[in-house]
């Protein structure tokens, strides 16, 4: 079987959401749909996530390439506020993927596991908590601004 977890990170790289296991066929956008009202957004929070999430509530994702207009012909190009955007949200949203990367060094999570899905679930719930301790213990990312970090 193949699982997922859903990650969410502030800006200082810290995870602040953790959801899972999910079945690894089930949509990102399901994912989301099922799991955001439990942990719900301050007024007008949003957040950025990846193309996965397109149409996601309070879910910030990149400008795509809109379709062709006439068959054969060239894809439109993004405008360029729109290409701007695209590169502060991969910029701001790589912390996330830094993030996974972190948890997928566990060992436990390189190789089939052939244990029960609750020893599995309890090993990945534990790797999120230490992998989330390990974060706040060397931040990588400065916090800015008159906000709470």
């Amino acid at each position: 079987y193949l699982y997922k977890i859903q990650i969410g990170v502030n800006f200082l790289g810290n995870i602040v959401l953790w959801t899972g296991l999910h079945f690894g066929c089930e949509a990102d956008i399901t994912i989301w749909e099922t799991t955001w009202a439990d942990h719900p957004f301050r007024p007008g929070e949003r957040w950025l996530a990846d193309l996965g999430y397109i149409g996601a509530f309070g879910l910030l994702v990149k400008f795509k390439r809109r379709q062709r207009l006439r068959r054969g012909g060239p894809r439109p190009a993004l405008t360029a506020p729109q290409r701007i955007f695209n590169n502060v949200h991969e910029h701001v949203r790589n912390r996330c993927e830094n993030v996974i990367s972190k948890v997928k060094l566990h060992d436990f999570l390189m190789h089939e596991f052939t244990g029960s899905f609750e020893s599995l679930a309890s090993m990945v719930k534990v790797t999120g908590h230490v992998t989330a301790y390990e974060l706040r213990q060397f931040q990588r990312f400065r916090s800015y601004g008159p906000w709470q970090h």
